[in-house]
């Protein structure tokens, strides 16, 4: 995939202890700098939306998303953040949250993780109990960090 172009899109839900000036910085060593219509300020990582921050980029290097997030979570930051598929390489997923930690997965253009069929035939022989498939599945699609980035959007604080 070198010298491979694709897209990259994100939002950053919450700074926890991390400087907005260390995170546009960061950003913006990258090449992300807002949307198609906002380049991003300092003052709008210092007062970020109860809905997140969001950000695209439509030309990115693949594999940056890994480099990115990496470099969020070195901030703690809570985010979410994908490149899109590009040739015949699947998109990259990274989602951080405090209380999760890290999780990484490979993803459609839409950021939705994907679950591979060997991975689903392995978690159907280790459990018995469907409860326990279900519970497993969204641990590997990142259901549970979905569900706390929407408690962060209904205004709930970052740590529950």
């Amino acid at each position: 995939m070198m010298g491979s172009r694709t897209s990259l899109q994100g939002n950053i839900y919450h700074l926890n202890e991390a400087d907005p000036k260390d995170v546009l910085e960061l950003l913006v060593s990258y090449g992300i700098t807002g949307t198609d219509y906002d380049v991003y300020t300092v003052d709008e990582y210092a007062n970020i939306p109860t809905d997140g921050l969001n950000f695209t980029e439509w030309d990115m290097r693949c594999g940056t998303a890994n480099e990115v997030a990496s470099d969020l979570v070195e901030l703690d930051v809570t985010f979410m953040l994908w490149e899109d598929p590009a040739q015949e390489w699947l998109g990259e997923l990274h989602m951080h949250h405090p209380t999760l930690g890290v999780f990484a997965a490979q993803c459609d253009a839409d950021g939705n993780a994907l679950m591979q069929d060997y991975m689903l035939k392995r978690l159907m022989g280790e459990s018995v109990v469907w409860a326990s498939i279900v519970a497993r599945a969204d641990r590997l699609l990142g259901v549970t960090y979905q569900k706390k980035f929407a408690k962060l959007v209904n205004d709930e604080k970052v740590s529950t």
